[in-house]
C-alpha cells in the first residue's frame, strides 16, 4: 500500500474549533471541476413492474454540509449509538455533531 498524503489545508470562513487545519489525498482544487466520465453516463432509465414507472431517487446535501478536502478522522467510529440516549453527547451543538460525522 503506498501512503496516503497529507496536505496543509486553510479552508475559508474557519471558526475554531471547526477548522481543519490538513487535506487526505487530493486537495480542493482536484474537486472543482467534475470528471469527464461523469458527463459521458447517460441518465437511468426508470424500471417498470406491472406497468408502474419507478424512476431513481436522487440525494442532496446542503452545501454548508461539505468539505473542501478529506479531513483526517478524529475516531473510527461515531459516539451516538442509536437507542442509547447516554451516548447523545452533543444536545442542541449542532455544528460539534456535523464536525463528528466529517
Amino acid at each position: 500500500l503506498t501512503s496516503i498524503p497529507v496536505l496543509r489545508h486553510s479552508p475559508r470562513g474557519c471558526v475554531p474549533p471547526y477548522c481543519q487545519t490538513a487535506c487526505l489525498g487530493h486537495g480542493p482544487e482536484y474537486y472543482r471541476q467534475l470528471p469527464s466520465w461523469i458527463e459521458e453516463v447517460p441518465l437511468p432509465a426508470p424500471l417498470e413492474c406491472d406497468g408502474i414507472k419507478l424512476w431513481p431517487v436522487t440525494y442532496s446535501v446542503p452545501s454548508q454540509f461539505l468539505v473542501e478536502c478529506i479531513p483526517a478522522k478524529s475516531a473510527d467510529f461515531a459516539f451516538v449509538k442509536p437507542g442509547d440516549s447516554a451516548t447523545y453527547i452533543f444536545g442542541d451543538d449542532a455544528p460539534e455533531y456535523f464536525r463528528n460525522y466529517r
